[in-house]
């Protein structure tokens, strides 16, 4: 099991292992979703479920031809944007923008979910894809955490792991219980009992909760009802909104402080994205690892020096970042000695 006081920082590149996209596809799938084209009565371009919304939320005060021509904006954006963030950024002087971009957002990764391996029958525990599973970066997460435990001794399991995830997905979540039952053959309720131990914090929001997770319940895992879209919407927040729950905002700074190994997985290094973290740190002794795919020599290098910049500012003493440019299942893999000690 993990010893070390461990925050696991998660970007995109981590849900790319479970088939969910990049941040330049997410804007990709996005633009086409957006590019509405009717002929006469009938849509012949964009997607038919976001059209029909689009439609129906509009009010009084927001017409929908203000929807519509909002989307407009994010689609031509886009073919150029940096990421959809990016690109509402630009955009906040449009009125519809954010609400149009966040229910565009929400069906893509809601398909994304549907369409993920991790989408199952809960009801048949042979279903469960241990195999494709072991192939991402979750198994050697899930493992990290559980070896050399017994059954009885797994109330401690998560004491010193946080995950901090930009992502908006839910697959962490979703994951835990059938890893920890097919470990240890515990019962769908004691798994799920166990995994809401585990401190998850999203800086930018997320698609909500999972029906098992609350007392009011949440959206099914892949629940492609454009019903849901709004409820799921309302969960996201752009780095422009960025964190606003005082309790979460003062336990991620609790824990990012605390820890004395910090972990980057599929993290794409934003400078957004990293002074948001700055700015919850304070001074305390840490090392830090992290993933370095798609970064040329150079910019890993820069990256390097971004972070050693970062960190000496705020940890004493402080090892330079050791930076792999390695899959994040590779990653854990290569570096599981190290992570348990």
């Amino acid at each position: 099991m993990i010893r070390t006081e461990t925050v696991f920082i998660v970007g995109a590149g981590a849900s790319c292992e479970l088939g969910f996209p990049s941040g330049s596809k997410l804007l990709e799938d996005i633009a086409t979703d957006l590019d509405f084209y009717r002929n006469g009565f009938d849509l012949v371009r964009g997607d038919e479920k976001l059209h029909q919304l689009f439609r129906r939320v509009a009010t009084e005060h927001v017409p929908e031809q203000i929807y519509f021509g909002a989307a407009s904006r994010i689609r031509d954006a886009a073919h150029l944007g940096l990421s959809i963030d990016n690109v509402i950024h630009q955009l906040d002087h449009e009125l519809a923008v954010p609400a149009c971009a966040k229910l565009a957002i929400a069906r893509r990764l809601l398909i994304a979910e549907n369409s993920s391996f991790l989408r199952i029958d809960t009801s048949r525990r042979d279903a469960v894809p241990l195999v494709s599973l072991r192939a991402t970066w979750l198994g050697p997460f899930l493992q990290l955490l559980v070896q050399d435990k017994k059954r009885s001794e797994l109330e401690d399991i998560f004491d010193k792991v946080s995950v901090v995830s930009f992502n908006y997905d839910r697959t962490i979540r979703r994951f835990m219980p059938f890893g920890l039952s097919s470990q240890f053959g515990l019962s769908d309720e004691e798994a799920r009992s166990l995994t809401r131990k585990l401190r998850i914090y999203y800086p930018y929001g997320s698609l909500g909760p999972l029906p098992w997770e609350g007392p009011t319940g949440g959206v099914e895992f892949g629940d492609e009802d454009a019903a849901a879209l709004p409820t799921v919407a309302q969960s996201l927040r752009t780095f422009t909104e960025q964190i606003d729950d005082a309790d979460d905002l003062a336990e991620m700074r609790l824990i990012l402080s605390t820890a004395q190994r910090i972990v980057f997985l599929g993290f794409g290094y934003h400078n957004q994205n990293i002074e948001l973290l700055q700015r919850m740190i304070t001074p305390d002794a840490a090392s830090v690892l992290g993933t370095s795919v798609g970064l040329s020599p150079s910019d890993e290098e820069a990256v390097k020096g971004q972070l050693s910049f970062f960190f000496r500012e705020n940890y004493r003493p402080y090892k330079d970042a050791i930076l792999r440019p390695l899959k994040c299942v590779e990653f854990l893999d290569h570096h599981f000695r190290t992570l348990v000690s």
